[in-house]
């Protein structure tokens, strides 16, 4: 239950971080703000040095102002200072996760995560964005994997959504047939 309620949580800061951004109209900085916001969070220890009850309120504050001047908008910091005055620094990766998956729902862009035996052509690779693309109605991205242990075929996930048409993935279900 906790982790859907943070995930809701830093649902409605992204929501209201792209309502900032769309009113300003300055959306490609919010997009480059939160993805320095993300690598600060991944690269450095900045957040549990900002979720340290024993540095106090201010302190973490005035830190967090210190490490992120100069490096993103003013609306992005205070959305990074609001979330440590209220104890949620940690949550500034959920919230710049939120962000870009509530921007490419607005956009309808998807992102199909794909895993094929043998890396995919150029034409193998425009093809299934184009199938997937009519499929769900958006504008399909592919992330690719290679992993000889399928055989031959795909494997796509997009979303919660999982297409299994691997040579290993019908294997599987053949010998689950025959063993029931």
């Amino acid at each position: 239950m906790a982790a859907a309620n943070s995930t809701l949580v830093a649902r409605r800061y992204a929501q209201a971080a792209l309502e900032l951004a769309l009113e300003h109209n300055n959306l490609d900085e919010w997009r480059r703000d939160m993805t320095t916001l993300a690598e600060t969070w991944e690269q450095t220890r900045i957040a549990s040095r900002l979720s340290d009850p024993k540095l106090g309120r201010a302190r973490r504050v005035q830190e967090a102002r210190e490490v992120l001047k100069g490096r993103v908008n003013g609306l992005a910091l205070n959305l990074v200072l609001l979330l440590v005055e209220r104890g949620r620094a940690g949550m500034v990766p959920q919230v710049t996760a939120a962000f870009e998956r509530l921007e490419r729902e607005r956009e309808r862009r998807a992102t199909a995560h794909v895993t094929s035996a043998l890396p995919l052509t150029d034409v193998q690779r425009k093809g299934l964005q184009a199938a997937l693309g009519r499929r769900t109605g958006l504008t399909i991205d592919l992330a690719e994997t290679v992993d000889p242990s399928i055989i031959g075929g795909l494997i796509v996930r997009i979303g919660d959504e999982l297409i299994d048409a691997s040579v290993a993935g019908r294997l599987r279900r053949i010998e689950a047939q025959l063993g029931a």
